[in-house]
């Protein structure tokens, strides 16, 4: 490897740090603020939050461009071999800490927690995907470490077959076909596929600069990021018996993509770390 390519991955947006903030916090208030209420899982009773982030579910699209965003800047000059173990490094050991105290919230919560706990589904957790196995996750919040695990099995392979250079093209190509998808599949984990593609054309933007192909490929992303989200609306309003606006959801997809843009573009301060 280069002085140059390695300097490339030890660079670092310091504004991603912010976004991933705030895209879990989004998250985790949508559950307590929103979701318990609604669902009688919680006495949480705070009309503010509610209205404040009832959208937060969304925090998840921005997860997934941030996903894009930095395996791409993490696999730019790496061999397969390298990008599995940092990938490794970084997510199992928080993960098995994490799966560890959910694993004792559901041996001990009590009447609070009911969920059958059993070593077979322990074990096949440590895994990270444990609908390999047909097993239940530990937690259904994990469900987002199975969609990251599949996008990083794409970049694995183009690194072992030294196709990475391609992955533009390939990512530009699929958001055209993503504009046709929701017309002939049903939703299933495809309807996240737009926010990685994202990350990785925010990534080539940030890299190299802006270009028309880059534009094409973003535009297409976010109006297939839009019809997969909009689509979702009836499915939220009738779940939670609230009203889900398409121009909300609208307003903050593309007030993501605006951010990530301005972010990817050097509008924002550049610290370096490793990914």
């Amino acid at each position: 490897m280069t002085v140059e390519s390695s300097a490339k991955n030890t660079q670092k947006i310091g504004s991603i740090n912010a976004l991933r903030f705030f895209a879990a916090a989004f998250v985790v208030f949508y559950h307590y603020g929103f979701v318990f209420y609604y669902r009688e899982g919680g006495y949480v009773d705070l009309p503010i939050l509610r209205f404040f982030f009832q959208y937060g579910y969304l925090g998840v699209d921005l997860f997934f461009i941030i996903s894009g965003f930095v395996i791409s800047l993490s696999a730019e000059g790496r061999g397969a071999y390298g990008f599995v173990k940092s990938r490794i490094g970084r997510l199992y050991p928080v993960f098995w800490v994490s799966a560890l105290i959910t694993t004792l919230f559901l041996i001990f919560g009590g009447s609070l927690i009911s969920s059958d706990m059993y070593w077979s589904r322990f074990l096949t957790n440590m895994t990270m995907i444990p609908s390999l196995f047909n097993a239940d996750a530990l937690d259904g919040t994990y469900w987002t470490l199975a969609v990251e695990m599949k996008f990083y099995l794409v970049v694995f392979l183009l690194l072992l077959f030294k196709k990475f250079k391609d992955i533009e093209p390939l990512a530009i190509i699929l958001s055209a076909i993503m504009l046709f998808v929701p017309i002939v599949v049903p939703d299933s984990e495809i309807i996240w596929i737009p926010n990685f593609i994202a990350g990785v054309l925010f990534y080539k933007i940030y890299k190299d600069g802006l270009t028309n192909w880059r534009i094409f490929g973003l535009c297409t992303s976010l109006i297939a990021t839009l019809i997969f989200a909009i689509r979702r609306v009836p499915y939220l309003t009738e779940g939670y018996g609230v009203e889900f606006k398409p121009s909300t959801i609208t307003l903050y997809i593309v007030g993501f993509y605006i951010l990530f843009l301005l972010i990817s573009l050097n509008k924002f301060k550049i610290t370096n770390n490793k990914y």
